[in-house]
């Protein structure tokens, strides 16, 4: 609820942990830049992570109160729109694993598995 709502804390807590997902997601980068040279990464591969934690790294600054978004279309306000469209996705794929846990074609155990990732993933797009 209380993530729906979109209360923050703004004490030192919230602020330690602003200032620890940016130093992780700096992190992040980093290791992405050595890894890049590596014989078997993909470069593929390695410029899709690297968009996804610039793109953090970019929200996580307007947070703190940085790099203002240009488009007036601030990051959080599209934010909330991809996490939309992902939890759109979601629900059609556990719609779909439902059905075919209703038609015999798989059990409950591998139903529920199913379920945990797609739970976990949308754990994730509170980060």
């Amino acid at each position: 609820m209380i993530r729906w709502a979109d209360v923050r804390d703004d004490g030192a807590d919230g602020r330690k942990e602003l200032a620890a997902r940016r130093r992780a997601t700096a992190a992040a980068l980093d290791r992405l830049e050595e890894l890049a040279g590596e014989e078997w990464t993909r470069d593929d591969t390695i410029q899709r992570m690297r968009g996804l934690y610039e793109y953090r790294a970019r929200r996580l600054g307007a947070r703190a109160g940085e790099d203002a978004d240009d488009d007036g279309d601030g990051y959080e306000h599209r934010f909330r729109k991809y996490q939309r469209i992902v939890r759109e996705v979601l629900d059609a794929q556990r719609g779909a694993v439902v059905a075919l846990r209703n038609e015999g074609t798989i059990s409950n155990e591998v139903m529920h598995r199913i379920e945990r990732e797609l739970d976990l993933e949308d754990e994730r797009l509170e980060i």
